[in-house]
């Protein structure tokens, strides 16, 4: 009885110390031409989509970006270009100021509060401003580039 119960404590102990690791490795990293983001919010997966506080990501990819709390906005602008989001809505208008050029681009996610930060489709802000992106599987890892002429071709799977 006593070696018995022995062996169930020592199954448990080596049960659960494998489980932080399990953690460890399902967190969502990305990084931007080699530079790893920090964030407060962990990147999460919404609707089969990298979510990523707007915040962080915009301001890695050198975007002005502004809150408009009582419409729940999102506006980015870098260099010519101009994103508006807003959180619940799939519509993403992505407009260029010198060519008067604009599109909307319908997500899969949209933009959605989670502990009190807004959470942005990765895939689709990093390409409406010309990067490309990648998502490694077996890392859980985002890999962005900034310059799209640099890095041509393949994009990965979907986020």
């Amino acid at each position: 009885m006593k070696k018995s119960l022995t062996v169930f404590i020592l199954t448990i102990c080596v049960f659960i110390s494998y489980i932080p690791m399990s953690f460890a490795e399902s967190q969502i990293s990305v990084t931007i031409d080699g530079v790893p983001v920090e964030f407060d919010v962990q990147p999460q997966i919404i609707n089969d989509r990298i979510m990523v506080p707007m915040r962080a990501i915009f301001e890695a990819l050198d975007c002005d970006v502004q809150w408009i709390e009582e419409n729940q906005l999102i506006i980015a602008i870098k260099n010519e270009l101009i994103i508006s989001m807003m959180i619940g809505k799939v519509n993403m208008p992505v407009q260029n100021l010198i060519t008067n050029e604009s599109s909307i681009v319908k997500l899969d996610s949209p933009p959605v509060i989670v502990d009190d930060r807004t959470l942005v489709p990765v895939r689709a802000i990093t390409e409406a401003l010309g990067a490309n992106v990648e998502w490694i599987q077996e890392t859980s890892s985002v890999v962005i580039t900034s310059n799209a002429n640099e890095q041509a071709g393949e994009t990965g799977e979907d986020m």
